[in-house]
C-alpha cells in the first residue's frame, strides 16, 4: 500500500521585479542624470537601455503562506484487533456455530465442547454447598445455645468455604466448553470439525476486526521534525485502485534509525 503523508509549513516570500532599468549608481554614490537625446551622453549610452525616464519598480507585499510538503511510503495494513482463537483445554469439539468468513458480534457463541462431564461435576459441587450452608446454618443456632464448641463450628464454616471455591471452579471449567468473540469481527476459516478432539493452545480459527485499518510504514529521519499525531495520511492500494483511503497519524515510533508510524 503506497501511502501520502501531508504536511503544512509556513513560509515568507517577497516578490521585486525591476522592469526598464533607466539609471547606474556612479562610483561615487551619486545618482546619474538620465542623459537626453542629441547630447554626448546620449551618443555614449549602452545598447539595450533606454534614457526615456525614471525606472519602473514592481514590489509586492511580504506575506507568509501554508504549503504543502508530500512523502511518499510504502506500508503494511492490519486489522484493528486480530487474534487466533484456540481452546484452553482439551476436549472434544460438540458444535460450531459460526460459517466461514462470518461477520460475528462481540460475545456470539463460536464453538461448543463436549460438557457432560463437567456439568455433572458442577452439580455435585452445588449439592456439597447446599449440604454445608445447611449444616453450618444449624450449627450456629448450636453455638449460640452452647451445645456446640466452637472449634467445630470453625471447621463447618472452612468446609463451607472450600465447597463454595469448589462450585466456582466447577463454573468456570464449564464456561471453557464455550467460546464467545471476544469482538466483533469477521472469522476465518476453520481448522477444526465437529467431533475432534482439540488440544490447548490448538488454532480453531481467526477473528479479525476490519473496521478500522492500521497502517504500518517508516519515513527517513529527514522527515521526522515534520511529523506529529493527527497528521492527514493518504493510502492508495491495487486491489482497490480507485478509491482513496483517509487517515491521521495515531502513533510514532522510534525503530532503528528511521521513525515508524
Amino acid at each position: 500500500m503506497v501511502l501520502n503523508l501531508r504536511s503544512i509549513a509556513v513560509g515568507a516570500a517577497i516578490v521585486v521585479a525591476l522592469v526598464g532599468v533607466g539609471w547606474f549608481a556612479a562610483s561615487d554614490g551619486d545618482a546619474r542624470a538620465p542623459a537626453t537625446p542629441g547630447t554626448a551622453a546620449d551618443a555614449g549610452a549602452r545598447p539595450g537601455f533606454g534614457a526615456a525616464g525614471p525606472a519602473s519598480v514592481l514590489v509586492a507585499t511580504v506575506r507568509s503562506e501554508p504549503f504543502a510538503q508530500d512523502m511518499e511510503a510504502i506500508g503494511t495494513a492490519r486489522a484493528n484487533e486480530a487474534l487466533d482463537v484456540t481452546a484452553k483445554v482439551s476436549n472434544r469439539i460438540a458444535a460450531i456455530r459460526f460459517r466461514e468468513g462470518q461477520q460475528v458480534k462481540e460475545g456470539d457463541v463460536l464453538v461448543e465442547f463436549d460438557g457432560d462431564q463437567l456439568r455433572a461435576s458442577l452439580a455435585e459441587a452445588e449439592a456439597a454447598l447446599s449440604d454445608s450452608r445447611s449444616q453450618f446454618s444449624r450449627s450456629k443456632e448450636l453455638f449460640a445455645t452452647k451445645a456446640l464448641s466452637e472449634v467445630m463450628l470453625v471447621q463447618l464454616q472452612a468446609t463451607l468455604s472450600a465447597n463454595e471455591a469448589r462450585v466456582t471452579g466447577a463454573r468456570s471449567l464449564l464456561s471453557d466448553t464455550v467460546i464467545r468473540a471476544p469482538f466483533a469481527g469477521r472469522v476465518g476459516l476453520r481448522q477444526i470439525s465437529v467431533g475432534s478432539l482439540v488440544s490447548p493452545g490448538a488454532v480453531i480459527t481467526t477473528l479479525d476486526d476490519t473496521s478500522v485499518i492500521k497502517l504500518d510504514f517508516s519515513v527517513p529521519e529527514v522527515f521526522l521534525a515534520s511529523l506529529r499525531e493527527g497528521l492527514e495520511v493518504t493510502a492508495h492500494t491495487t486491489a482497490y485502485a480507485a478509491t482513496t483511503f483517509k487517515g491521521v497519524v495515531s502513533r510514532i515510533v522510534m525503530a532503528g534509525s528511521s521513525p515508524a508510524c
